[in-house]
Parts: structure tokens; sequence; C-alpha cells
């Protein structure tokens, strides 16, 4: 479950920076979306492994 949803967090990273070049968004914004889709999937993350612990 966990690694499934890595997988999908790192699609969507990869996804984002050809969105991104392809709109021609500048670097800080794309760094704010990158940071901003990690931050989320470590939300995701923490809430599968305390679910699997309770």
């Amino acid at each position: 479950m966990g690694f499934l949803v890595l997988a999908v967090v790192f699609a969507a990273v990869l996804a984002w920076g050809r969105l991104r070049k392809r709109l021609g968004w500048p670097d800080a914004l794309m760094r704010a979306g990158v940071w901003t889709t990690f931050a989320l999937a470590a939300y995701f993350v923490i809430i599968v492994i305390v679910q699997r612990a309770t």
C-alpha cells in the first residue's frame, strides 16, 4: 500500500514537471509545486503507517 502511494507520487511529480515545461511556468513556481507534492505525499504515507499501526 505504501509503495503504491510512493509510485503514484513519483508519477505525479514527473507529470508536473512535464506540464510546467509545456506551460512555461517559472522555476520558483515549479519548486513550490514539487515541495507541496512531497509534503502531501509524506502526509498520506504517515496516515497509512498510523492506520496500519493501530
